[in-house]
């Protein structure tokens, strides 16, 4: 199939969908995120969303920068049709390795690296708690259970975005922050910053030159920063 029979493809697929179904935390798209850690900009993410006939595509980049060194992985989830997505499959690679894929057999076992669909569903009740069980995406092994706790908007931020901290065998290992559409806004993995950006140029900054390969060529799209 020729890339503009895939194009049209995708968009009679996408024209099938009901609008009004869909929460904004799953438009379709582009979203850019900045990673620092302190005051040193060390890499960003990007998450491409897209709408199937009847399920949807999440697709996730991460790469790291430090010093001469350059790491990265990706994900790709496919998720039933809204309004009440669940995942079916995965598939994770670190770098340039092959991808090693999933078939989900119990929907509350979640591919490490595969939260997003999962967090944005949190209802904002605080105390609100979500029992998961995390599957390593390295190893396949699957993990004791962790915990999504609802906490609150959080006036140490900005007041306007809602506090999801993640716990495992007890210990807070994560925290992350919604907009009022419960889209992903900010993360905090044990030190690490992931900032929503306004665009491909906000997330890269001066790692630009050393990241744009891994990223390859994406539309300009952020619903995020809307």
């Amino acid at each position: 199939m020729t890339e503009g029979r895939v194009s049209r493809a995708f968009r009679r697929a996408s024209d099938k969908w009901d609008r009004g179904r869909v929460p904004p935390a799953f438009d379709t798209g582009t979203t850019w995120e900045r990673i620092q850690q302190g005051s040193n900009h060390i890499g960003a993410r990007r998450r491409v969303i897209t709408h199937l006939e009847d399920s949807l595509l999440v697709d996730e980049t991460l790469a790291l920068a430090e010093g001469e060194f350059i790491g990265s992985w990706r994900g790709s989830l496919s998720l039933t049709a809204p309004p009440e997505p669940t995942w079916t499959a995965y598939s994770f690679a670190i770098g340039d390795a092959e991808p090693t894929s999933y078939i989900c057999e119990d929907e509350t076992t979640i591919p490490r690296f595969a939260l997003y669909p999962v967090l944005v569903r949190v209802p904002f009740e605080a105390g609100h708690l979500k029992a998961i069980r995390v599957l390593d995406d390295r190893t396949g092994r699957v993990a004791d259970e962790s915990h999504l706790v609802s906490v609150g908007w959080d006036e140490a931020i900005n007041g306007q975005w809602w506090r999801i901290d993640q716990y495992h065998e007890g210990e807070k290992r994560a925290a992350y922050w919604l907009d009022a559409q419960h889209r992903l806004m900010r993360s905090d993995w044990e030190g690490a910053i992931l900032v929503a950006a306004e665009s491909r140029a906000a997330g890269l900054g001066d790692l630009a030159d050393m990241l744009d390969p891994i990223f390859g060529d994406i539309p300009e799209e952020n619903p995020t920063a809307q």
